[in-house]
């Protein structure tokens, strides 16, 4: 943890009986007007200096199974099981690690917990974080909450 530039956390309650790939179909089925910008802004500035596009989130346009080693949107899937879904996205800038994970507490609701995790690698992944750090909570955070 301590080796990390960059490390958030957040959580909330969803029905009962959803499974970790289904949050994260849920979480990113809807991006609104501001997200959607951002991310055509992020990739306009990144072609400039030769990182690649990743286009935003499918909007819930996501296969109904993944395994270990698929994509979903611009993360590899590191694990996955009913209660666990770890994405990771690695290149030459900076290491990127999504965990969600759900807490079934009784058969009325279940905790999800979302951490994001980064390792920067060069001047360039810092400067790519500089705007992301004060701006991924509130993304976050909008996403946890349209759909508890």
């Amino acid at each position: 943890m301590d080796q990390l530039d960059y490390r958030h956390r957040d959580e909330t309650f969803v029905e009962p009986g959803m499974t970790a790939l289904e949050v994260y179909r849920a979480m990113t089925s809807y991006n609104p007007l501001f997200l959607r910008v951002a991310f055509r802004i992020r990739d306009a500035l990144c072609r400039l200096v030769g990182i690649e596009s990743i286009g935003g989130f499918s909007t819930g346009d996501l296969p109904r199974t993944v395994a270990a080693g698929n994509k979903l949107d611009f993360f590899d899937v590191h694990s996955i099981s009913d209660d666990e879904l770890v994405l990771y996205s690695d290149d030459r800038h900076l290491t990127v690690v999504v965990a969600l994970q759900l807490d079934r507490e009784t058969g009325l609701r279940q905790k999800l917990s979302i951490t994001t995790s980064v390792k920067t690698k060069e001047f360039l992944g810092r400067i790519y974080m500089l705007p992301v750090k004060p701006a991924h909570g509130i993304i976050v955070r909008g996403m946890l909450d349209s759909i508890s």
